[in-house]
């Protein structure tokens, strides 16, 4: 993995957490844009869905539905 790509990972994360600190207190729903969280980072489809399915493996993210929909 070369070190653009894991900054790029990192961007991900970074733009999840700061949308979780914008949920009410208690939740850990967001209603992100796929497309918005895809071009934030800089990386292809499925290499986002890589790192989403991982964070949901890891317990860091509670899940998400429809990947061209939301997060």
């Amino acid at each position: 993995m070369t070190q653009d790509t894991e900054q790029k990972i990192l961007s991900i994360i970074e733009k999840l957490l700061e949308e979780y600190e914008m949920c009410p207190d208690g939740t850990r729903e967001l209603e992100m844009p796929f497309y918005s969280l895809k071009q934030h980072c800089g990386l292809e489809y499925h290499q986002v869905i890589n790192v989403l399915k991982k964070l949901q493996h890891e317990g860091i993210i509670e899940g998400f539905e429809h990947y061209s929909d939301y997060i």
